[in-house]
């Protein structure tokens, strides 16, 4: 899982194309804590893409990984942590970025629409 690890952070596309998200998704459950903690290692590096958290949400590892934070192996944990980060503040960035656009949009229009106003009543005068 380290040489796929790499591969990943490189070419998330294939990753995604090989479906790894659910196998990774069920190695967060393995007895042993090393696969455990590279398992949502792979999810960090597959849950850059909007589809990869589409596919990672479809296949059940966010509360998996929330249950890792729990875990008593600190590489799991840390390894949780660092995908749920990615996962969670890079849709809510998204998210963001897309408020702050129609924000941005609704305020071009509104002085669009006030300075037409004024130049419309500076003419009428």
């Amino acid at each position: 899982m380290d040489t796929l690890h790499w591969c990943f952070q490189l070419d998330t596309e294939q990753g995604l194309n090989a479906k790894t998200i659910p196998i990774a998704t069920e190695l967060l459950s393995h007895a042993h804590c090393s696969i455990r903690g590279r398992a949502a290692r792979l999810l960090y590096n597959l849950t850059v893409p909007l589809e990869g958290k589409e596919e990672g949400t479809e296949s059940g590892c966010v509360p998996l990984l929330v249950g890792l934070l729990h875990d008593r192996d600190a590489f799991v944990r840390a390894q949780a942590a660092a995908a749920l980060m990615r996962y969670i503040l890079l849709s809510v960035a998204r998210f963001v970025r897309a408020q702050a656009a129609a924000a941005l949009m609704r305020y071009i229009l509104l002085s669009v629409a006030i300075g037409w106003s004024e130049h419309r009543l500076q003419q009428l005068s």
